[in-house]
């Protein structure tokens, strides 16, 4: 890999089509197979977790469930976190902000949720290839006996179902009341619920693909 393989999306003036092509040549760099491993689980129909209710985007398009690298670097770039600082990535999927973080930010430490060990085990086969050091934890972020790590930033995608969600953001909560935090959100699911349920966070920059928040008064 490249530095520059992960380049930030303000450095160029790119479409969004092209944002996403750049995305797939990396997975396809990375010997990311998104496609074969979805397609198995598909097969599998697997939907057995703490919540009966529990969404994990079987048979959408792969497309649905990439975050473009351009944007994580971006992310990750306005957040500007000291060194040896941790990120913690909850629905972290393919892990793709992983990539990210151990060929341009290998002083931050990453820690990645994800529901399905399918795409966890794909996930570690590629990063292992790249020196990742960072932890991968196939985890139910519903089930109230999962712990969120204290960290300096978290990232939440689209998850699970709003339980799941609304737990997360309640754990987040809890700890923002001994610390400064960053919550990296992709998605309008979790920016809605944050606008109506949680005051406690304040927007502090929006992009094209996420919204930043921190929290108020510490």
């Amino acid at each position: 890999m490249k530095n520059n393989d992960f380049i930030q999306i303000s450095q160029v003036t790119w479409t969004k089509e092209k944002i996403l092509e750049n995305s797939r040549l990396l997975d396809s760099k990375l010997d990311l197979n998104v496609e074969s491993v979805e397609r198995n689980l598909l097969q599998k129909k697997i939907n057995i977790y703490k919540d009966p209710i529990q969404h994990v985007y079987l048979g959408c398009p792969v497309d649905d469930m990439l975050t473009p690298y351009p944007y994580l670097s971006e992310a990750m770039n306005l957040i500007d976190l000291p060194e040896g600082a941790t990120v913690v990535e909850l629905g972290c999927g393919y892990a793709r902000l992983a990539f990210v973080m151990t060929e341009d930010f290998p002083k931050l430490h990453y820690i990645g949720f994800e529901i399905v060990s399918e795409r966890l085990e794909e996930a570690r086969r590629c990063l292992t290839k790249v020196g990742f050091k960072g932890e991968l934890h196939c985890k139910d972020l519903f089930d109230p006996d999962v712990n969120i790590p204290q960290a300096e930033a978290y990232f939440i995608g689209e998850y699970g179902t709003s339980r799941a969600i609304e737990k997360s953001l309640n754990d987040l909560r809890l700890i923002s009341q001994s610390k400064k935090i960053f919550v990296v959100v992709i998605g309008p699911e979790v920016k809605n619920r944050i606008k109506s349920d949680h005051p406690w966070l304040a927007k502090v920059n929006e992009f094209d693909a996420f919204t930043m928040y921190s929290n108020k008064g510490v």
